[in-house]
């Protein structure tokens, strides 16, 4: 915790006296006791005077609270010790410590702001010329102040710099993303092409003519044989009425179902006799397997449109349809 930043509307009074304006400081110490050492430290080595650190430069304002230790048992003795203290010392509890154990106390410590408090060892370890303490304290500017310092200028350029940052890092996603969206589309077209379900021509009909259209071509391929007859003779006779053509909607309609079945006739889609129309079964597997294989995996016409080896396919179906419509 550190108050380097003026803040108006707070106070920190500790003892009756105002922390901010006496220039002095609280900090967090966290302080850790730790045998570095190969050998086991017991009970019986650490030395009948008292044990524990002096406090310089500092004074400490509450009781020290355990924050962790290395094991769950040296957890449990320094939450059951009862720590003794006053202002400047602290009584540290002569646990045995295997090699390698530790644990971690929380100090709060009132100090002038300009100087750190320190810690010296009070004591002694039989087998040890001294305790050693490592000091990594050190008064650093606090992140807010770091981020308020500087001129209105410099804010404004801190900002569009960030946004400049952030607008890269996006279009870098963004980028990278439909990269990979493209290569599985690319993957699932390609398997489609090569998929022994699906008739090609069903697939460059459906990059001509589009979705309705394939929907259009999956429907007449399941209809009732007689049924799609009746169907189609009736739009061609509506279409040879050339009075007819003043109900635009239905003339649009009719011509474009005649135009779809003439289409799917002469694709191989269906075969006609004097009273039916019967659909080949492959190509009605493959529309169905088409029409499943598109909602499963999310494509559209415009995917299948990229692809450069179904260009000259689809140039042919248009030279086909444009001689039906004629």
């Amino acid at each position: 915790m550190n108050k380097n930043v003026k803040l108006s509307s707070i106070k920190i009074i500790v003892d009756s006296v105002d922390v901010q304006q006496s220039n002095s400081n609280i900090s967090i110490i966290e302080l850790l006791i730790s045998n570095r050492g190969k050998n086991h430290l017991r009970r019986d080595d650490y030395d009948n005077s008292i044990f524990g650190l002096l406090i310089q430069n500092g004074t400490l304002l509450e009781k020290p609270e355990p924050v962790s230790a290395s094991t769950t048992h040296l957890q449990n003795c320094i939450n059951e010790y009862s720590f003794n203290y006053d202002s400047t010392f602290l009584s540290i509890p002569t646990l045995p410590l295997d090699s390698k154990d530790f644990y971690k106390l929380k100090l709060v410590v009132l100090h002038d702001n300009n100087h750190s408090p320190s810690f010296i060892p009070y004591g002694k370890i039989i087998g040890q010329k001294e305790i050693l303490v490592i000091d990594s304290i050190d008064v650093e500017e606090s992140f807010l102040s770091k981020v308020l310092r500087g001129s209105f200028w410099i804010h404004i350029c801190r900002f569009f710099g960030y946004l400049m940052i952030l607008i890269t890092i996006s279009v870098i996603l963004i980028t990278v993303s439909e990269s990979v969206s493209n290569r599985k589309k690319k993957k699932l077209i390609k398997d489609a092409y090569s998929n022994k379900e699906i008739d090609n021509e069903v697939v460059d009909d459906y990059v001509k003519l589009g979705w309705l259209s394939l929907l259009e071509i999956k429907d007449y391929l399941s209809m009732n044989e007689k049924e799609l007859y009746r169907k189609y003779q009736s739009s061609l006779t509506y279409i040879s009425n050339q009075n007819n053509k003043r109900n635009f909607e239905q003339w649009d309609f009719h011509m474009g179902r005649a135009n779809l079945i003439r289409h799917m006739l002469r694709r191989g889609y269906l075969k006609m006799d004097e009273s039916a129309i019967v659909a080949d079964k492959k190509k009605k597997k493959s529309a169905n397997r088409l029409v499943d294989y598109i909602r499963q995996n999310g494509l559209n016409v415009d995917d299948f449109r990229v692809r450069p080896y179904v260009v000259n396919n689809v140039r042919l179906i248009e030279n086909e349809i444009d001689r039906e419509r004629d």
